[in-house]
C-alpha cells in the first residue's frame, strides 16, 4: 500500500508564482473607496462640532483613497505581495486612529472601521499575519479611546459600549465567513486544474496522479519514469514587469516543447513557474535519458528565436519496486539536479537519481 502523499517544504503546498492568495482586489478598493466617500460626506455633516479647520477631516479620507488608488495601479500592473498587502493595511490603520479621536458623536461610530479593516485584511493576509494585524488595531483603538476619555471625560460611555459590541458582532461574523471561504478554497486547491498559462497540469493533478496510478503501477508492474525540469534563465530582466513577461514567454516555450516532443499518454505537470515535471507511462528508467536529451535539445531550439536566453536542466528517477511518497522523489530529483550543476553536465541529458536509496 502506498504512503500518503506529503506535502514537501521545497516549494510549498500552493503554487505562489500560479495562484494568487489574495482575494477580490477590486472589491477590495470598491469598499475603501466607498468608506472614504462616507466618511467625506460624515466629516461634512458634523462640521460644526470638528476643532477648525474642517476642510483637513475631507482632505484625510481624499488622501487616503488617492493612496489606495495608487496601490491597485500597483497591484493590476505587479500582482499582489505581501509588501504591498502590508502597506495597504498599513493605511487601514493609519486612518483609524484620527478617525477615531476626533469622531465627535458620543457612540462613536467610527469604532466600525475596527470591524470594516479586520475584514478587509482577512481577504488580503495568512492567519499568522492578520492575528497580529488584528491586535494591533485592538490595542491602538483602545489606547486612542483611552486618551480621549482622559481629554474629554465628557465622553459618553454607555453608546460606546454598543458601537464596540455591534463592531465586535461584526468580526465575528467575519470569522465564520473566513473559515467557509478558507474550506472552500483548500477544496478548490486539492481539485486537479490546468495552469491558465501553459494549459499544463498542476501540482495538484500532479499528486492526484500520484494517489491513484502508483498503486495501479505497482499492481501491473508498470515501468514509470519520471522527469523533473527547471529553467534557469541567462538573459537579466531589469524590471518585475520584464520578468514576469520572461517566464510566461519561458513556460509557454517548455509547455510547447513538451507537448509536441512527449507522447499523449504522459502526465505534464507546471509544478512551479519554471518547475515542470514530467510523468512517463510505461517508460523504462533506461529510456528516460534519451526522452532528456531531446527536450533539452528541442527547447534550445524553440527559445533561439527568442530574445530571452535560458538553460533547461532535467533530473530523472523511477517508481520505485516498493511503494514510495511523491515528495521525497521530486526532493531527491532536486538534489540530483543540483549535483548536475555543480559538475557542469545539466545539459547532457537527465542527472539519475535511484528512489530504492531513499528507504
Amino acid at each position: 500500500m502506498t504512503q500518503p502523499i506529503a506535502t514537501h517544504a521545497l516549494i510549498g503546498r500552493h503554487d505562489p508564482a500560479l495562484n494568487s492568495r489574495v482575494y477580490c482586489s477590486p472589491e477590495q478598493q470598491a469598499l475603501r473607496f466607498g468608506l472614504a466617500l462616507l466618511l467625506a460626506i460624515y466629516a461634512y455633516s458634523v462640521a460644526a462640532s470638528l476643532p477648525a479647520p474642517q476642510g483637513a477631516f475631507i482632505v484625510v479620507p481624499s488622501a487616503y483613497a488617492l493612496l489606495h488608488a495608487i496601490f491597485g495601479l500597483i497591484e493590476e500592473r505587479r500582482g499582489s505581495s505581501p509588501a504591498l498587502s502590508a502597506c495597504m493595511s498599513t493605511t487601514d490603520v493609519l486612518l483609524l486612529m484620527p478617525a477615531l479621536w476626533f469622531d465627535p458623536l458620543p457612540s462613536t461610530p467610527t469604532l466600525l472601521l475596527v470591524g470594516l479593516f479586520f475584514g478587509l485584511a482577512s481577504l488580503r493576509h495568512r492567519r499568522d499575519t492578520l492575528l497580529r494585524l488584528t491586535l494591533l488595531m485592538v490595542l491602538l483603538a483602545t489606547a486612542t479611546l483611552l486618551l480621549r476619555s482622559y481629554f474629554m471625560p465628557l465622553m459618553s460611555y454607555l453608546p460606546l459600549l454598543a458601537s464596540a459590541s455591534i463592531a465586535s458582532i461584526l468580526i465575528g461574523l467575519i470569522l465564520v465567513f473566513r473559515q467557509h471561504t478558507v474550506a472552500l478554497g483548500e477544496l478548490a486547491d486539492l481539485a486537479p486544474h490546468n495552469d491558465p498559462d501553459t494549459g499544463l497540469a498542476t501540482r495538484t493533478s500532479l499528486y492526484a496522479v500520484a494517489r491513484l496510478l502508483w498503486p495501479l503501477a505497482h499492481r501491473q508492474n508498470m515501468p514509470v519514469s519520471l522527469l523533473y525540469a527547471v529553467i534557469d534563465p541567462t538573459s537579466a530582466a531589469s524590471t518585475p514587469d520584464q520578468r514576469k513577461q520572461a517566464t510566461q514567454t519561458l513556460a509557454r516555450a517548455m509547455a510547447d516543447v513538451a507537448q509536441t516532443q512527449l507522447r499523449g499518454s504522459d502526465i505534464l505537470v507546471r509544478y512551479d513557474a519554471l518547475h515542470f515535471v514530467f510523468v512517463l507511462l510505461d517508460c523504462p528508467h533506461a529510456q528516460a535519458d534519451a526522452v532528456a536529451l531531446r527536450l533539452q535539445r528541442a527547447f534550445d531550439e524553440a527559445i533561439a528565436t527568442q530574445m530571452t536566453a535560458a538553460q533547461l536542466h532535467i533530473s530523472a528517477t523511477w517508481l520505485p519496486t516498493l511503494p514510495l511518497a511523491l515528495d521525497p522523489m521530486l526532493n531527491a530529483m532536486q538534489e540530483a539536479l543540483e549535483r548536475a550543476r555543480l559538475r557542469g553536465q545539466a545539459q547532457q541529458g537527465a542527472a539519475y537519481t535511484d528512489p530504492d536509496t531513499l528507504r
